[in-house]
């Protein structure tokens, strides 16, 4: 058996929620914080999936993006003048 070293730590109520709801059976605080670490380091960077669309498919979502920028920009514009009015 381990000799375990034990802190202890104040978390706010809303984190103890987020870990008592992440919690299995028979799981203790201390082994959910370790899998959630694990879960997240397994995460990707964003940087991974640089390159992987063709050419044509990142010239494709790059117009689709701008047009959107410009769509939202006008919205805003309206909204703008209409709380002005």
């Amino acid at each position: 058996m381990h000799n375990m070293a034990y802190k202890t730590i104040g978390i706010s109520e809303k984190a103890y929620e987020i870990l008592s709801r992440r919690k299995r059976k028979k799981e203790s605080f201390s082994s959910v914080i370790i899998r959630m670490d694990r879960e997240l380091s397994k995460k990707k960077n964003i940087l991974d999936f640089a390159g992987i669309w063709s050419k044509e498919t990142a010239e494709d979502m790059l117009g689709i993006i701008e047009s959107e920028r410009e769509r939202m920009e006008e919205e805003s514009k309206e909204r703008i003048k209409s709380w002005r009015a």
